[in-house]
């Protein structure tokens, strides 16, 4: 026991270090080119990582941890390594004809605390990207964000925080800088997509990777099919920035979400949401100012078809899903967002862990952004469809192929087809 103690604490410094390191990278790389300010990169937060896209990476051995078990980790200080790449090419419309490679890399670390010889039902994480590559939405000029992670800042530390658990895991807080999309307003059908808009409700301006945000969540497990969220977070946070920024204004998300079936064999997620920004903003379109904005959002995805009806742990089948968000009149550069879409998991008998997705994602302006930015058209529409092939246990491959109507509301229908890898080490 005197010897896990030991551990345990070297084990913390390790994770001081490990962010204090990522931290100054993060600073170095800030001397590098100023980042573009195309609006489908930017501001917006829509940015997703990838660890929780293609895998769940959390415990996953790799082929680092098999050929590297010490290094790699165990159950009670765990590594994860990834990359993810990808080539997009924009065919025709929007701003020019293009072709861009952008890529990530991931290293995360997540320490359990009873393990260490700690204490009971704490967890410790910390995630680091090292980004590389321009987006391809400076060619097609979309304003969604045609891919998810095409992260302009080189390299930071994403997140780090500390989780608790009480009443036998039915209560859950988090503390620390966080990607609060992971938490809130998110389908688990639409993990796989690359578009920014159908995995993260535009919307909902929340803080995300690449601009994660320190603050604290909780959320309560009322029933086993009935959940209570909350969370209250920087609301200007900075990539690049450790700590909390100096405005003093906050980001809060509620969420109400619940699991349920349909004729007790198919499984089905809802949710639905509210958020309120507590910052001053000038008005668009008036120029009038205002003291906090707010909106809400709500989803709902549901299988319809299972392969194998009678076996409820296979979940080869296909499930479709909807949702939506709004904000208040001019408080921000949209109106609402619809998206809709589906995904089959298992479409082959032979392929039972590839995937296939489509899905609709439309923006409405809001007329103060028409009227400040001289838009002609009142929405983008993004159409993607992709295949995802399970190549390997640690590898896969995803053609993908998005056709946008009215790119960034101005500019001709742009159609820009992709592939992208990924690769668990």
């Amino acid at each position: 026991m005197y010897q896990l103690r030991i551990t345990g604490k070297i084990t913390c410094g390790l994770f001081a270090v490990l962010c204090f390191c990522s931290a100054n990278v993060t600073l170095f790389a800030r001397g590098q080119d100023e980042m573009n300010t195309h609006p489908a990169t930017t501001s917006r937060g829509l940015e997703i990582p990838m660890e929780r896209r293609y895998y769940d990476t959390s415990h996953s051995e790799g082929i680092t941890g098999r050929l590297f078990p010490n290094i790699h980790g165990g159950d009670a200080v765990h590594f994860d390594y990834l990359y993810s790449g990808g080539v997009f090419t924009n065919t025709r419309g929007g701003v020019r004809k293009g072709m861009v490679y952008n890529g990530i890399a991931e290293l995360s670390m997540t320490a359990d605390t009873e393990k260490l010889g700690l204490w009971k039902n704490g967890t410790f994480y910390s995630y680091s990207i090292f980004s590389h590559g321009p987006t391809i939405s400076d060619s097609s000029g979309d304003y969604q964000g045609v891919t998810v992670f095409a992260y302009e800042t080189p390299a930071q530390v994403a997140q780090y925080w500390y989780q608790h658990s009480f009443l036998d895991g039915k209560v859950i807080v988090k503390l620390g800088k966080q990607d609060t999309s992971a938490d809130f307003f998110v389908l688990p059908a639409t993990a796989n997509f690359v578009n920014s808009s159908a995995t993260c409700i535009p919307t909902t301006s929340i803080p995300a990777v690449p601009d994660s945000a320190w603050g604290v969540a909780g959320w309560w497990e009322v029933t086993d099919n009935f959940c209570l969220k909350a969370g209250i977070y920087d609301a200007h946070p900075f990539g690049d920035a450790f700590w909390i920024s100096d405005t003093g204004n906050a980001y809060s998300s509620y969420q109400i979400e619940r699991h349920h079936s349909l004729a007790n064999r198919l499984p089905g997620f809802t949710f639905f949401g509210a958020w309120y920004d507590s910052s001053s903003m000038e008005l668009l379109g008036s120029g009038e100012e205002r003291t906090g904005r707010y909106g809400f959002a709500t989803g709902i995805e549901q299988m319809v078809y299972r392969r194998n009806a009678r076996d409820k742990e296979d979940m080869r089948g296909l499930t479709a899903f909807f949702q939506y968000g709004w904000t208040e009149k001019n408080q921000g550069d949209l109106k609402d967002y619809f998206g809709t879409g589906f995904q089959f998991l298992g479409l082959f008998e032979s392929r039972p862990n590839d995937s296939l997705g489509f899905s609709v994602n439309i923006v409405r302006f809001s007329d103060g952004y028409r009227k400040d930015e001289e838009i002609q058209f009142a929405y983008e529409a993004a159409y993607e469809l992709y295949y995802k092939i399970q190549l390997t246990e640690n590898c896969v491959l995803q053609p993908d192929f998005q056709y946008i109507v009215h790119p960034g509301g101005e500019y001709k229908n742009s159609f820009v087809p992709g592939v992208i890898f990924q690769v668990v080490f």
